[in-house]
């Protein structure tokens, strides 16, 4: 196998991994996002990861279509999530997710201040 083949079939399950791990921290965080941000009268953050896991779905079947981008994929996926553990500093379950439904309410925020 050359050498570039290797790396797309590394990257290509590195990448469907990375995605597969957060959509597990999706669903894992869909209880603390939707009882304790949605209360607070966002209803957009209750769904939104609901949208995350379509638009993760949406990607993963862009890149099986387009398999050259599996490497930059994996990259950026690998690279997001080490910043995540550097940022959570925690080896608590609880705490990861919660940082992780954290992000949802900073992400629904930011994209309603940009479209206001």
């Amino acid at each position: 196998m050359q050498a570039s083949n290797l790396v797309a079939v590394v990257s290509r399950y590195v990448a469907g991994a990375l995605i597969l791990v957060t959509i597990g921290f999706e669903f894992a965080s869909l209880p603390w996002t939707f009882f304790v941000l949605a209360i607070g009268g966002a209803a957009i953050v209750a769904i939104s990861p609901f949208i995350v896991i379509g638009i993760l779905v949406f990607v993963w079947l862009g890149l099986e279509r387009h398999r050259q981008f599996y490497p930059y994929a994996a990259f950026l996926l690998g690279l997001g999530w080490v910043t995540f553990l550097i940022i959570a500093k925690n080896s608590s379950v609880f705490v990861f997710i919660s940082y992780y439904a954290f992000w949802h309410m900073m992400l629904v925020h930011w994209l309603m201040r940009l479209f206001h």
